[in-house]
């Protein structure tokens, strides 16, 4: 900001020194376009000029050459009429330069002023005019105005690019305002913080008059002049905390995304190694001598391969169908269907699983309206998902509540358990594909981290939406809304 202050003072003196300049230029063509008859007599005074001379040089061949300047000068004194006192002093010099070239000549030698005083006669003069005033009597009114001021002023500052407006006023020689003063300007108490320049000098060139500048914006206008520079500044560093943090992101997902993979591979080989081998084990002990003269284990272990097969079709298929939803190449067979019974029907298939434990599952159907139009395969999967859920992650004793009712246009399907629950930060991501809340290297409940996102895209394909509530310790109820129409 002082390296700026520094350069606006800079401006401003330059404003102030210009503007002085033509103040008193205007006010000195105004008396001397009056008394300007004298160079008319250039004509008579020429014969009579001052000669000097400024280089004399004898060459080789005896050929002098002089350098001279010739000069008139005409000094006058015009008083003022109109204030006695009061006068224009006016200097005009006439000038010629020339080149002399004197060759030797015994018959008839000239003196070097006359060969000068010859080549006067073709001589071409140069006219330089100087005039100031001397004004002690003139009001300061009738020697410039606020109008004349201003309109200088404001052109000048326009030149240097300067928006800011000042105020202005004429002092005298005390530095006390005079009557040409604008209606903002403001006397500080500190001179230096108002911008002073001589407008008029006496004879003797002490100030009579200064003129001064206040800009009460000031301060605004010194902003504006950075502002620029601090925007560009401050969107750079934007732009680079923005690419650092999202270059973070990026690699913070691309490492996620890196574990999940490797998770969702462990858990998937987990998942299929154990049914394989189980199959094995049954495949091996049909071949026994022993076992196939015995229909009833024949039968047993022919329906532990088919159950276990099935488990691993049903994972397979899993992983398929999320993969046509995530391509959208799925497309929901709807019809108008009860989903009451579709809800009962897989309520059945989980209720035989949490009696074998002990545990209790509850029902209560409130929902009057139960037609909708639905995947009837695809929702009947979302429901066992919710289920098989609510059964995995109870404790030890299952106690399960499965309820639907009508609410504002929404069919509800909800299932609450007394489980292990969830913290609010596992909350949100339950829905991703893949996510499994970390347990270190235990893995105390199967799965692949697919369910509830398949479930989730289900719902929202019949633009239904599902909530979760859930406490760590105390259980999590899963609420499915669909809409009736």
């Amino acid at each position: 900001m002082d390296a700026n202050n520094t350069e606006f003072s800079s401006k401003i003196y330059k404003v102030l020194e210009q503007t002085t300049e033509q103040i008193n230029e205007h006010e000195l063509k105004e008396y001397y376009s009056k008394f300007n008859s004298l160079i008319d007599n250039v004509k008579e005074k020429k014969d009579q000029p001052k000669v000097s001379i400024i280089q004399s040089v004898i060459d080789s061949a005896s050929t002098q050459h002089i350098l001279y300047k010739k000069y008139i000068i005409e000094e006058g004194k015009i008083p003022i009429p109109e204030f006695k006192g009061d006068s224009l002093s006016t200097t005009r010099i006439y000038s010629d330069e020339g080149v002399l070239r004197i060759e030797k000549n015994n018959n008839s030698p000239k003196t070097t002023s006359y060969l000068m005083q010859e080549s006067i006669k073709n001589s071409t003069f140069t006219l330089d005019e100087f005039a100031r005033l001397n004004i002690t009597q003139k009001p300061l009114e009738k020697r410039v105005s606020i109008p004349i001021i201003d309109s200088i002023l404001i052109n000048e500052l326009r030149i240097r690019h300067i928006d800011s407006k000042p105020e202005f006023a004429v002092l005298d020689a005390s530095m006390n305002s005079t009557s040409i003063i604008s209606s903002g300007y403001k006397e500080t108490e500190n001179f230096k913080k108002n911008y002073n320049f001589i407008l008029f000098k006496d004879s003797k060139d002490n100030p009579q008059y200064y003129l001064s500048l206040y800009f009460p914006d000031k301060n605004i206008s010194l902003l504006n002049s950075v502002l620029g520079a601090i925007l560009i500044t401050l969107a750079s560093i934007i732009i680079i905390i923005s690419i650092y943090i999202t270059s973070l992101n990026y690699m913070n997902r691309q490492k996620k995304i890196s574990e999940i993979k490797t998770d969702f591979i462990n858990n998937m080989s987990h998942e299929l190694k154990t049914p394989i081998a189980t199959i094995n084990v049954a495949t091996d002990a049909l071949t026994n001598e022993k076992i196939i003269q015995n229909p009833e284990k024949i039968k047993t272990y022919s329906e532990l391969i088919k159950k276990e097969n099935q488990r691993m079709l049903k994972q397979i298929e899993m992983i398929l169908q999320m993969s046509k939803l995530e391509k959208s190449m799925q497309h929901l067979s709807l019809k108008k269907t009860n989903v009451r019974d579709i809800i009962q029907s897989a309520v059945q298939s989980i209720k035989i699983q949490v009696l074998s434990k002990g545990g209790t599952l509850t029902e209560n159907y409130s929902a009057e309206k139960h037609n909708l139009y639905i995947d009837e395969f695809h929702f009947s999967n979302a429901i066992i998902n919710l289920l098989d859920n609510a059964n995995k992650y109870s404790k030890e004793i299952p106690e399960i509540i499965v309820s639907t009712y009508n609410e504002k246009g929404f069919y509800v399907f909800q299932v609450k358990d007394s489980g292990i629950g969830m913290n609010p930060d596992v909350v949100g991501k339950i829905f991703d594909k893949f996510y499994r809340e970390e347990t270190g290297n235990i893995h105390n409940v199967k799965g692949h981290g697919l369910g509830l996102a398949y479930v989730k895209k289900i719902i929202t394909l019949h633009k239904g939406k599902i909530e979760v509530e859930s406490k760590k310790g105390e259980g999590s109820t899963f609420t499915v809304k669909i809409p009736l129409s």
